[in-house]
């Protein structure tokens, strides 16, 4: 059972450090802990991460180890077995209702004898039930969730995942931590394991394994497999060995449209895919001469024209035993096939559908037929290509004689071959990037008879050269043809991002441009998706619609904007602001005419019309800066700050500053502020308060104030914390004033070079210390008591003893975290105390 007591202890340990720490007042403890932590703002709320008393208090709340299951019989259990696949190999937690408080462990007599090994890879794991739902939404989670960065390989990286990064993870709510915890409770229980697999025990990433002549090999897929790498190839684009192996990392919005049953069974197919990956990288699988194998290569080799032709028909015979009987007919008659070649609205009179059913039915059917044969690479062709129609035909005598007519076998040539086989020549070819600009405007898969149909525009030929032109831009890799749909394959850059902007009317941050584009693969070179660094700009096709986000402007209705109005407005701003260079989102923010619009599309204006009206703008450095004067100087972001410390009504916060900027990010402001404050323009007045000094100080007698501080550092004669400060000079004058305000006039008089500071310590002589933090790194011990290092560090500091306890206990903590493997811990807040 919880030990109250403990608990209680921790409690009010928690509640000092939150008091100390700035985040409570001391009349607010007599409220209970959940209401006093549910009151603090997000940056309390995430400080609360610093506090050791925090974690005791977590550390506290665990599940009883003493309470055992209730007894499900076996009747009701079954059996469980290693071998039987489909049974759960752990058991189930009982159901979760209102009247259950504390939620049992499971006991040790339920626990299978061998689980899998905590070595075993992620893809291999089958516990069942809870628990393979848990792995998928932890693995999922990792992928997805900003601010944390965890890989899950092995089942050991779920186990040994420490419970502050579980808490960070996105979508993990309170049953998943539960079924964590009955996990890890499970391992530590179990006294033998399954062996590691066979050659895995060192094994690497899958994908790390992946060859580019590898392909899926389709014919070792049964039809539950078949139909959801169907489904997944719907979804993203494409389902290749790569996309289904990240399929379990793969962007929320693409994968949320699949059932739970499909991406359990994909999770299946990752499993054997990445089971002989390990097994070719080992050496015992050949997948270039193995038939029976899921990975086969995409470089077939035939010894002759007759050899492929062989091939053909087998592959074909193959496939179409995968389809239903409606496929196979619609198959046949379309191409001719050991059947009478009909017409598209004759089949449909046959099944009693539209011409555009069939259509549609065929389209899909031949895209997974190429998908099936996996043939194209040139090199296969390049013997075929030499030889005339005739001669093709003989030598591929099997073959051609499936097909009522010759032109039939030949158009079935044309096709499998991706068009470098040709049953009519074309004698004119379009420009390759013909479609480029068409794509860029209105998406990355448009419906083949719009193309068509743009293409007979562009080309001013009849539909049968539009047919020509875009089967020519087939075989040249300028296009795919998929279900009915044109895709492109090699665009630039600029027209790839367009073409995934102008499917997302809400835009994009800069990364998910770059992983559709990745994933649908429509550009001549793949995106960078280790940084969110690039090269776009503003154009005619895109703008910058938010931090980081891109919108296209095909959803902007710029009929609605009155250009004219809108410079009018900022001339007049000029007239009356009296300085040469202004903030664009100053002007947006103090004119109604402006306010009236979107920032970003004014600022899209403003950039790509200002010259015409006299209004120029520079977006450099994190700033919209505009001025009349087309040689202007950047107004800089330290000029925003400075301007509106002085014309506001009293200090800002951080956040308070951070929505001054551009960028509207607390880390570039926490940037700024420290930045002015070292050059003496901003001081800090209170726990997260900024000013100038000018209005911060202009009650202040400072000289008197500069002598009273210096007899304080004359008097201890040692480095001197802010809490010293603060406790003699409220207490001499009556005064009610902040630690930080104490600080901030300190550090101030220390950079006019009355005395010596190093961070938040300062004194009269040279400081041996650099910070308070490496005063403590030097004279305390992680393993002696808070009591003991208070006492070790005040010989050399002058502090005040709740200060150096909190102090000590973040020292601590941050160790930590450091011997975890947290590595070093990140300073937020606060700019002057340690």
């Amino acid at each position: 059972m919880h030990d109250v007591s403990e608990i209680r202890t921790a409690a009010r340990s928690l509640k000092a450090q939150m008091i100390a720490a700035g985040m409570l007042s001391t009349s607010e403890t007599s409220e209970r802990l959940d209401i006093l932590i549910a009151k603090l703002d997000v940056d309390d709320f995430l400080s609360l991460r610093a506090l050791p008393a925090f974690w005791e208090l977590l550390a506290l709340w665990q599940m009883p180890a003493d309470i055992e299951q209730t007894a499900i019989s076996q009747k009701e259990k079954g059996v469980l077995t290693l071998a039987d696949e489909q049974q759960d190999l752990t058991p189930r937690a009982p159901p979760r209702s209102s009247h259950t408080s504390v939620k049992p462990e499971p006991s040790a007599t339920d626990v299978p004898p061998r689980l899998p090994h905590p070595q075993t890879l992620i893809g291999e794991v089958q516990l069942g039930g809870r628990f393979d739902k848990l792995i998928a939404r932890l693995c999922r989670s990792a992928s997805s969730s900003a601010g944390i960065t965890v890989t899950f390989d092995r089942l050991e990286d779920i186990l040994n995942l420490p419970v502050e990064s579980l808490f960070k993870l996105d979508g993990v709510g309170k049953s998943y931590r539960e079924d964590w915890q009955d996990l890890k409770v499970l391992y530590l229980q179990a006294t033998e394991f399954l062996p590691v697999p066979p050659g895995l025990s060192d094994a690497v990433d899958p994908l790390e394994l992946v060859q580019d002549d590898m392909r899926l090999n389709l014919t070792q897929l049964d039809a539950a497999d078949l139909k959801v790498v169907a489904k997944l190839e719907r979804v993203m684009g494409r389902a290749d060995i790569r996309t289904i192996l990240s399929f379990d990392s793969l962007e929320q919005e693409a994968v949320g449209s699949l059932g739970g049953r499909t991406k359990s069974q994909l999770m299946r197919v990752r499993s054997r895919l990445a089971a002989e990956l390990q097994l070719i990288a080992a050496g015992t699988l050949d997948y270039h001469s193995a038939p029976a194998s899921l990975i086969s290569t995409a470089v077939q080799s035939f010894a002759s024209v007759a050899a492929l032709g062989g091939f053909l028909l087998d592959r074909v015979d193959t496939f179409l035993a995968t389809l239903d009987e409606k496929s196979q007919m619609i198959f046949q008659h379309r191409w001719g096939f050991v059947d009478e070649r009909l017409t598209l609205l004759e089949i449909g009179k046959k099944y009693n559908v539209s011409r555009e059913r069939i259509r549609q039915l065929e389209s899909k059917i031949n895209e997974r037929l190429n998908n099936y044969l996996a043939l194209d690479s040139a090199e296969i062709w390049h013997a075929a290509t030499s030889l005339s129609q005739e001669a093709l035909r003989l030598e591929m005598a099997d073959l051609s004689g499936c097909f009522a007519e010759p032109t039939h076998f030949h158009d079935f040539l044309a096709f499998v071959s991706l068009g470098r086989i040709h049953s009519k020549i074309s004698s004119a070819h379009p420009p390759l990037a013909i479609l480029d600009g068409y794509f860029a405007l209105h998406g990355t898969a448009i419906e083949q008879p719009v193309v068509l149909q743009y293409l007979q525009q562009e080309l001013g030929g009849d539909e049968k050269d539009a047919s020509n032109a875009l089967q020519y831009l087939h075989a040249q890799g300028q296009v795919a043809l998929e279900s009915g749909l044109i895709r492109p394959l090699s665009l630039g850059k600029r027209e790839a991002a367009a073409a995934v902007l102008a499917e997302h009317p809400n835009g994009l941050p800069w990364l998910d441009i770059a992983r559709h584009a990745n994933r649908r693969g429509i550009s001549s070179s793949p995106f960078s998706e280790q940084t969110a660094s690039h090269g776009l700009q503003d154009s005619a096709l895109m703008y910058v619609a938010g931090k980081g986000v891109y919108r296209h402007t095909r959803f902007v209705d710029f009929s609605t904007l009155d250009e004219p109005a809108i410079f009018h407005s900022l001339h007049t701003y000029f007239a009356t602001a009296a300085r040469e260079v202004a903030h664009l989102s100053e002007a947006h923010a103090g004119l109604p005419e402006l306010r009236k619009h979107d920032y970003y599309i004014l600022r899209y204006v403003v950039k790509m019309h200002g010259e015409d009206h006299g209004i120029y703008f520079n977006g450099k450095s994190q700033t919209d800066s505009i001025s009349l004067n087309p040689a202007f100087d950047l107004f800089s972001q330290k000029s925003v700050i400075l301007q509106s410390m002085r014309q506001g009504r009293g200090p800002l916060t951080s956040n308070e500053v951070a929505q001054l900027l551009k960028s509207r990010s607390s880390r570039h402001a926490m940037v700024y502020l420290k930045e002015l404050m070292d050059a003496n323009q901003v001081v800090q007045v209170d726990r997260m308060l900024y000013t100038t000094p000018e209005r911060a100080y202009e009650n202040i007698d400072l000289n008197a104030m500069r002598r009273t501080i210096e007899s304080v550092l004359r008097r201890h004669d040692k480095p001197v914390d802010p809490s010293i400060i603060q406790h003699e000079l409220n207490a001499l004058h009556g005064e009610a004033y902040s630690k930080y305000f104490y600080s901030s006039l300190a550090r101030y008089f220390a950079q006019l070079g009355h005395w010596q500071r190093r961070h938040s310590l300062f004194a009269l002589q040279p400081i041996s210390f650099s910070s308070l933090t490496d005063a403590i790194d030097t004279l305390c011990r992680t393993e002696d008591s808070v009591e003991q290092n208070f006492a070790s560090l005040h010989p050399h500091i002058a502090i005040n003893e709740e200060a150096a306890r909190v102090s000590i206990y973040n020292w601590k903590a941050a160790k930590g975290r450091l011997v975890a493997g947290g590595g070093a811990p990140e300073l937020e807040g606060e700019l002057e105390i340690d």
